[in-house]
């Protein structure tokens, strides 16, 4: 009905697997019969099969680009490369070059960067003559210009690259999480003259393949994929090394080390993971999912009680996504090498006891497992535990000791224990951590001691921290705060490195002092939310680097006014410009904010670089905007019918009439 009589166009990119893709056809143009004459469906496709069944009007076959044209992607000289640095000879080489790209741009790219990672003749001439371009193929038809990229990749890229051939066709996979797979399958080498964590080792392997184009972004997501042929260079150098299920069910082998398939294809299908038993030395268990968001599967008992018990050579292992409300006991006593354990997304309400026996346990991911309530004091043993996931589970508070985990980078959730439970204190030792971190339960501060020895002032490596006192579904308006509250907090100063700050439904009546320090200048974002005994807002004008403030829910908040810019407002002058970074700022659920007082600034303007402004909800704000908004482009207001707003050109020269 939405279609009929409209023209339109639908593009279908990359439709290459007709044999799965047929029954769909006719279902796909029904939609389509009833809308207008001229429209049209464009499909692109590396298939002739699929060309003839669609029964295309009409067919473009692409021609493959010309040595010109190959040339024009080779030389396109990295940074630091200059053309007077290149001789002669260098040209009479690339003629050579051209014709072994056959006319395939990825081939031509791929190709140019190998050449250009150095200049020397003699290195172009190696890879001329090498005899890799008439090495038999293995009844594959991988490009010899793409065996000889991968030839030349220095040994350690060479193994990282081949480990992913693991992922399907397709498949888009992040950086961080690929390094931590390698890092679990001991793929990255540390070297010990320049002190990198393993981490940022294995940040330098990807972006080197990236830079070699076997890696590209994906346009949709902040992603990474490979190109069909790069995934097919990869299971080439991969060999019977890494395997993934694909409609087949033969071909593991003994030799066999690395295993992937698409979860939803084999989801309680106990016959497909009869051969994986024979897989005595497998390292990697990996179900994956081309779906986004993936959806959740049930596991076959026989799995997680017979198969994954015998794989006792496991580094690699992940049964996320699966309806799993309990594992064995002791599935994991024999696991000792396992390194990546991602039980994320799952039903499980505790971990089985035998998780203690996973020694070596780099990367443990629990995130978005709601009904785990409680971790093991067991687990503070697995001293080297790097990485643990921690988002939207269902956990009352951290288990004892957990302060013995120091070798954590990052710790997504720390919840505070209540009465005599897990204090805040056994932060102390933690000060590997970097990323986020959200602190939960905050109103569970008693003594202002434990807050102080959390020393999250030391931990220099954090960009984003999350303050959160009482959970959403329980506060109330008659919490009342603690005599100590507002101290409590002075003592939980982030380190001024920060990038991001939230604070949620804080008991205070007013706000530390930190957060107005100048040495915050590295705050770009900040939020403010349900703090619904403070009735002035911090003084966050001198905050110079920050860019976007969302304030929402602050119901005893009835005016704002010079307290939010300055500590001194008779001696604002250019140099104390507030805001002078702001671009984006929120009011949002503010029932009893009525004035918003302009402050005069001896020069320049209040807000020099807002280009965003949205006030939501706020019934009874009845003063016109302060000052002038230079910058803004765009103004949103609802359910504000109090807010009295001239559209003056001079003080919004840069925003559209409105209507």
């Amino acid at each position: 009905k939405i279609l009929k009589g409209k023209k339109i166009m639908l593009v279908l990119d990359d439709l290459w697997a007709w044999s799965e893709t047929f029954e769909y056809w006719n279902l796909l143009c029904k939609p389509f019969s009833s809308a207008a004459k001229k429209s049209r469906i464009v499909v692109t496709t590396r298939s002739h099969h699929v060309a003839t069944n669609v029964h295309a009007n009409y067919t473009h076959t692409l021609q493959p680009l010309s040595l010109g044209d190959c040339w024009r992607l080779i030389e396109e000289l990295p940074q630091g490369v200059k053309k007077q640095d290149l001789n002669r000879e260098f040209g009479i080489l690339a003629e050579k070059v051209l014709p072994k790209c056959k006319g395939l741009p990825l081939a031509a790219k791929a190709f140019g960067k190998l050449l250009w990672s150095d200049i020397e003749v003699g290195y172009w001439k190696r890879i001329l003559t090498s005899k890799i371009w008439t090495a038999p193929i293995n009844e594959t038809n991988i490009l010899s210009v793409l065996r000889v990229s991968y030839y030349y990749l220095p040994p350690h890229l060479k193994r990282c690259f081949a480990y992913c051939s693991i992922f399907p066709k397709g498949y888009a996979f992040d950086k961080e999480t690929v390094v931590l797979f390698w890092m679990a399958e001991g793929l990255l080498q540390q070297d010990a003259s320049t002190y990198l964590r393993m981490e940022d080792v294995g940040d330098g392997y990807f972006s080197e393949l990236v830079s070699r184009s076997l890696f590209q972004r994906d346009s949709r997501t902040s992603k990474f994929i490979m190109n069909d042929l790069i995934n097919e260079l990869a299971q080439f150098a991969a060999g019977e090394f890494c395997f993934k299920y694909e409609n087949q069910i033969e071909g593991i082998t003994g030799r066999t080390r690395h295993l992937s398939y698409l979860r939803d294809q084999y989801s309680g299908e106990t016959n497909k993971f009869e051969e994986v038993g024979d897989a005595k030395f497998l390292r990697t268990f990996l179900p994956l999912s081309l779906e986004d968001p993936s959806p959740s599967c049930s596991l076959n008992n026989t799995v997680s009680n017979k198969l994954l018990p015998k794989l006792t050579c496991l580094r690699l292992l992940s049964l996320s996504h699966y309806c799993i409300m309990t594992l064995p006991s002791d599935i994991f006593k024999s696991m000792r090498h396992v390194r990546y354990l991602d039980l994320s997304k799952t039903n499980l309400k505790r971990l089985p006891t035998s998780v203690c026996f996973l020694y070596n346990l780099q990367t443990l991911l629990l995130s978005h497992c709601p009904d785990l309530i409680q971790l093991d004091k067991a687990i503070c043993n697995l001293i080297r535990l790097e990485h643990l996931g921690l988002t939207e589970t269902g956990l009352k508070q951290m288990p004892k000791h957990f302060g013995r985990l120091k070798r954590l980078q990052t710790l997504t959730t720390f919840v505070v224990g209540a009465g005599k439970g897990v204090t805040i204190s056994e932060l102390k030792d933690l000060t590997e951590l970097r990323g986020k971190l959200t602190i939960l339960e905050l109103h569970r501060v008693g003594d202002i001691k434990d807050a102080e020895q959390a020393n999250l002032e030391s931990k220099t490596h954090l960009k984003e921290i999350d303050f959160t006192w009482r959970a959403e579904h329980i506060i109330t308006d008659d919490v009342s705060a603690r005599p100590n509250e507002v101290e409590i907090f002075e003592k939980l100063r982030p380190p001024s490195q920060i990038e991001e700050l939230t604070i949620r439904r804080y008991y205070g009546n007013r706000f530390p002092a930190w957060m107005s320090d100048r040495s915050f200048s590295s705050i770009v974002q900040l939020s403010l939310t349900e703090c619904k005994k403070c009735m002035i807002l911090p003084y966050l004008g001198r905050l110079s680097g920050l860019k976007v403030l969302y304030i929402s829910k602050m119901r005893a908040v009835t005016s704002i006014g010079s307290e939010f810019y300055t500590s001194h407002p008779e001696s604002l002058d250019q140099d104390q410009q507030p805001f002078r970074s702001l671009e984006t700022l929120t009011f949002g659920d503010m029932p009893n904010w009525k004035e918003w007082v302009n402050v005069e600034v001896y020069r320049g303007t209040l807000f020099p670089k807002l280009q965003e402004l949205f006030i939501v909800r706020c019934p009874q704000l009845a003063s016109e905007l302060p000052g002038c908004f230079p910058s803004l482009v765009s103004l949103k207001i609802y359910h504000s019918e109090s807010l009295v707003f001239n559209q003056d050109s001079e003080k919004f020269p840069k925003l559209e009439p409105l209507n």
